[in-house]
């Protein structure tokens, strides 16, 4: 397969993949960008939430996926609804989601909130061969740290290093990739960690035929939209 892991940063989505077996990497200001660069891609695994809660949908799936991790549960938050995304401001977002939802939204689900809805209508037009999966990378983490879950945040250097060591040691040509990064782009386009969650999603993209899912109880989202988390 071909494939990628993409995480959104501040330059809009780093990627690192394989196609037709050659390692691919960079930052890309969309996802209609990357697929005119790459359009032989057949595999998307991506660190955003797919399917939302809405009036007559109830996302379970991100309290369900907090069961799998200990220490790192609370990089796993919800996101907000659909009618929420479309507030014009935090107070009002959290106003709309309380009233669909009956709970509240962090203010770090609320600042995803644009790359949400550009994924969220890219995937309605994206080519039909193109499997597009959500993907947590603590889970990822978590599968290629012999399912242990990783000591240190990604935001302190103990947990960089941490990161880089299990996926350093898993394929020799990612350290080369990681400096290429880290050289073509400024800090306050991509950070370090954004490109080490692209290459867990990558690893468990390129390494896994079947992919181990995490399934939400209520299956599909109001607009069909599978709603699922790949954690290996």
């Amino acid at each position: 397969m071909n494939v990628i892991g993409l995480d959104a940063c501040k330059y809009g989505w780093c990627g690192i993949g394989k196609v037709n077996s050659k390692l691919i990497w960079g930052c890309f200001r969309s996802l209609d960008e990357l697929m005119r660069q790459h359009e032989d891609l057949t595999r998307v695994l991506i660190d955003i939430p797919i399917g939302l809660s809405s009036k007559n949908f109830t996302r379970t799936i991100d309290s369900k996926a907090r069961t799998h991790l200990k220490s790192r549960k609370s990089s796993i938050f919800s996101p907000p609804c659909r009618e929420a995304l479309y507030a014009c401001n935090y107070r009002e977002a959290l106003q709309v989601n309380k009233k669909i939802t009956g709970k509240g939204i962090s203010i770090q689900a609320y600042n995803i909130g644009s790359k949400i809805k550009t994924v969220d209508s890219w995937h309605g037009r994206k080519p039909d061969m193109l499997e597009v999966y959500e993907a947590h990378p603590e889970l990822c983490f978590k599968t290629l740290n012999e399912n242990k879950d990783l000591e240190y945040s990604k935001h302190d250097k103990a947990g960089i290093e941490e990161r880089k060591t299990i996926l350093f040691n898993l394929q020799d040509s990612l350290p080369g990739v990681y400096e290429n990064l880290i050289k073509a782009f400024k800090r306050n386009q991509v950070k370090p960690d954004d490109i080490l969650d692209a290459m867990a999603l990558f690893v468990i993209a390129d390494r896994s035929k079947k992919l181990q899912l995490i399934k939400d109880e209520n299956g599909r989202d109001e607009t069909d939209k599978n709603v699922s988390i790949v954690y290996g």
